[in-house]
């Protein structure tokens, strides 16, 4: 059953123009394209931002918060961090007037097409190994893009893939008795004909054979493998370091440690000022610990964001009861059995009830035989993310691929959900066949005490930065310059800019920094 709703006249929008309308409780998007006009929900599939506050880009609807896209002629899934595609509600025009047909309960998602496994039409066998971002994103892009033959999913984990963002942020701050948050249910995967192998690591995996020996001695011959493992936290070299509530942050296993031991504690020390680090001590500061965050730099996120945006975030902090030791690492740790306290290296001593570490991951790719490793261990691809060497039967994607940056055109290893997701949706597509190189634009975001941080691009480094408001206001945008060219933009309260401002650097329109030092409309830019 349907209901006929006015919507509006079809001068209201102009071509390539969004807008959201509100009926009394229904809301949907309308969007007009090619001189048509479509319908759709009005919120993200991913976390329910209202898509109106995005941008229409090419015939992309971008999600302003975690930048998720969408074919404005279909409302088809095109990029992650969102799984899901847009409902469409049909669209009558009479008398110039739009009329959108609604059901009587509007669905805020819409699975996309998926075939299941028909060993009549494809008999390979495609192995995922990695329960991650990247991993979880690929079984699901392979049925969506029409792939017939088995797919097969290995994780170390027991858990079903879930969203790690969260750990650091919602769930440390307010997760109780919570197992994981998963993205998908185990009757999706069921349904989907994807094998799922859980709680097992890989031991060996033979580029030359096509074999993966699992560890409970359990052989697989794959016709093509995706290595997305992700990485293993670093751990402490130093006296103490094997004693107990020493924590590292990777699993919903490793939060509902940490947060057992936050219950009972009065301090606890941060080892790292890195993103992981930061979030956790804006997480556990909510749950009454006192915090002191250790980290050898002078100033948080210097090498990321640059020193006044690092030096805003330790205002932040210390705002919120956080105390900093900057400058300093742990020379040994002290403790009975769980450690008591941190000696740090100028002879000072911290008291810890616990430790949590955020000094940066390792890639996990030791299990690998017949193509090299970088020296930090990653896995060199070609745009498609085909391991160099492998003759395009392995592939990588996540934190342990060094891939071409499609602005820079040089080699990164990015550690980002999103980066790892956009991966898992080529990856599928280029084993399958297709030789379409990455192009999409990384993007992280970070919550820490209410302030939303949006991350465009990747700058190692810069020759200048632009500065678009106020920092002390936490109203700005900052733009990072290499070589005369704008490479990346951090930004706090500018959603909208940042949807429009990522859809330029991917569509090849920023313009010089001279130009955008004099003001750039970056929505308007965008539509042109």
């Amino acid at each position: 059953m349907k209901r006929r709703v006015e919507a509006g006249r079809i001068t209201d929008l102009k071509e390539g123009e969004m807008k959201q309308v509100e009926i009394g409780d229904d809301h949907f998007l309308l969007v007009r394209i090619d001189g048509d006009y479509h319908a759709y929900t009005a919120y993200c599939t991913h976390y329910g931002a209202p898509l109106a506050k995005g941008c229409l880009s090419a015939g992309r609807i971008v999600c302003p918060w975690h930048h998720a896209g969408f074919c404005a002629r279909s409302g088809n899934l095109r990029n992650p961090p969102a799984l899901d595609a847009l409902p469409e509600y049909p669209v009558e025009i009479e008398n110039d007037t739009i009329y959108v047909h609604l059901p009587e309960e509007p669905a805020r998602k819409r699975l996309p097409g998926m075939t299941r496994h028909d060993p009549t039409r494809d008999s390979r066998l495609f192995a995922i190994v990695g329960g991650g971002a990247a991993g979880s994103t690929a079984v699901e892009a392979l049925r969506e893009a029409g792939f017939q033959g088995r797919v097969l999913l290995i994780s170390r984990e027991q858990n079903l893939p879930y969203d790690r963002t969260l750990l650091s942020k919602a769930y440390m701050a307010e997760g109780e008795d919570k197992d994981y948050m998963p993205l998908r249910s185990d009757a999706f995967y069921r349904d989907l004909d994807i094998e799922l192998i859980l709680e097992r690591s890989v031991n060996h995996l033979d580029v030359d054979t096509r074999t993966i020996l699992l560890d409970n001695n359990q052989s697989i011959t794959y016709d093509k493998a995706l290595i997305a493992t992700g990485g293993s936290p670093r751990r402490l070299d130093i006296p103490g370091a094997d004693l107990q509530n020493i924590f590292t942050l990777r699993t919903p296993d490793d939060a509902n440690r940490i947060i057992a031991a936050a219950r009972q504690a009065k301090r606890a020390v941060i080892m790292g000022a890195s993103f992981i680090g930061m979030e956790c001590a804006s997480s556990l500061t909510k749950r009454g610990v006192e915090i002191t965050v250790v980290a050898p730099e002078m100033v948080p996120f210097a090498s990321v964001l640059g020193e006044p945006l690092g030096n805003l975030y330790r205002k932040l902090h210390e705002e919120n009861g956080v105390t900093f030791r900057l400058g300093t690492q742990a020379e040994r740790l002290l403790g009975d059995d769980g450690v008591s306290s941190v000696v740090l290296n100028d002879g000072s001593t911290l008291p810890a009830d616990f430790i949590v570490l955020g000094v940066g991951i390792d890639p996990i790719t030791g299990f690998i035989r017949g193509v090299p490793r970088e020296d930090d261990g990653s896995l060199r691809v070609a745009g498609n993310l085909a391991v160099i060497g492998s003759e395009e039967s392995l592939f990588a994607a996540g934190d342990i691929a060094t891939f071409p940056d499609p602005v820079s055109g040089k080699d990164v290893r990015i550690e980002h959900w999103r980066v790892a997701q956009q991966h898992g949706r080529l990856t599928a597509r280029s084993m399958m066949g297709e030789s379409t190189p990455y192009s999409e634009i990384p993007f992280f975001w970070s919550g820490q005490f209410g302030k939303q941080l949006r991350y465009v691009g990747h700058a190692v480094k810069w020759d200048d930065t632009i500065i678009d408001g106020t920092l002390a206001e936490y109203d700005f945008s900052v733009y990072y310059v290499r070589e005369n060219r704008i490479i990346a933009a951090a930004a706090i309260n500018r959603d909208q800019q940042m949807t429009a401002f990522a859809e330029c650097l991917r569509r090849k329109l920023v313009p010089a920094p001279e130009e955008v030092r004099r003001g750039i409309d970056w929505a308007a830019l965008v539509q042109q």
